[in-house]
Protein backbone atom coordinates (compact mmCIF):
# COMPACT_ATOMS: atom_id res chain seq x y z
CA UNK A 1 0.00 0.00 0.00
CA UNK A 2 1.32 3.43 -0.93
CA UNK A 3 1.11 5.87 1.98
CA UNK A 4 2.97 8.95 0.81
CA UNK A 5 3.26 11.01 -2.34
CA UNK A 6 6.95 10.14 -2.52
CA UNK A 7 6.13 6.43 -2.39
CA UNK A 8 3.50 6.88 -5.10
CA UNK A 9 6.01 8.75 -7.27
CA UNK A 10 8.63 6.05 -6.74
CA UNK A 11 6.15 3.27 -7.51
CA UNK A 12 5.08 4.99 -10.73
CA UNK A 13 8.69 5.44 -11.80
CA UNK A 14 9.53 1.78 -11.04
CA UNK A 15 6.54 0.57 -13.04
CA UNK A 16 7.42 2.79 -15.99
CA UNK A 17 3.92 4.31 -15.78
CA UNK A 18 4.05 7.59 -17.73
CA UNK A 19 1.32 9.06 -15.58
CA UNK A 20 -1.17 7.92 -13.02
CA UNK A 21 -4.89 8.17 -13.56
CA UNK A 22 -5.00 11.09 -11.13
CA UNK A 23 -2.23 12.93 -13.01
CA UNK A 24 -4.03 12.32 -16.28
CA UNK A 25 -7.29 13.60 -14.79
CA UNK A 26 -5.72 16.70 -13.23
CA UNK A 27 -2.45 17.48 -14.99
CA UNK A 28 -0.06 19.48 -12.85
CA UNK A 29 -2.09 19.11 -9.67
CA UNK A 30 0.53 16.95 -7.93
CA UNK A 31 3.27 19.45 -8.70
CA UNK A 32 1.11 22.31 -7.49
CA UNK A 33 0.32 20.52 -4.22
CA UNK A 34 3.98 19.71 -3.72
CA UNK A 35 5.04 23.32 -4.41
CA UNK A 36 2.42 25.06 -2.25
CA UNK A 37 2.03 22.53 0.55
CA UNK A 38 4.95 20.17 0.95
CA UNK A 39 7.78 22.47 -0.16
CA UNK A 40 6.55 25.06 2.36
CA UNK A 41 6.71 22.63 5.29
CA UNK A 42 9.63 21.32 7.32
CA UNK A 43 10.16 17.55 7.43
CA UNK A 44 8.65 17.48 10.93
CA UNK A 45 5.59 19.36 9.71
CA UNK A 46 5.16 16.92 6.81
CA UNK A 47 5.34 14.06 9.30
CA UNK A 48 2.71 15.78 11.45
CA UNK A 49 0.47 16.33 8.43
CA UNK A 50 0.85 12.66 7.47
CA UNK A 51 -0.05 11.58 11.00
CA UNK A 52 -3.12 13.85 11.02
CA UNK A 53 -4.21 12.47 7.66
CA UNK A 54 -3.85 8.91 8.91
CA UNK A 55 -5.85 9.70 12.04
CA UNK A 56 -8.66 11.21 9.96
CA UNK A 57 -8.57 8.28 7.55
CA UNK A 58 -8.69 5.80 10.44
CA UNK A 59 -11.73 7.59 11.91
CA UNK A 60 -13.53 7.59 8.56
CA UNK A 61 -12.80 3.87 8.20
CA UNK A 62 -14.06 3.15 11.73
CA UNK A 63 -17.26 5.07 11.00
CA UNK A 64 -17.62 3.32 7.64
CA UNK A 65 -17.19 -0.15 9.12
CA UNK A 66 -18.97 0.53 12.43
CA UNK A 67 -15.93 -0.35 14.55
CA UNK A 68 -15.12 1.50 17.75
CA UNK A 69 -12.20 3.86 18.26
CA UNK A 70 -9.05 2.30 19.66
CA UNK A 71 -7.68 5.50 21.12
Amino acid sequence: MVSTIAEADAAAKRSGDPGSASEQAAPGHGGTVRRYVFDALSPDQVTGLRDIGRQISDQVERDRTGTSSAG
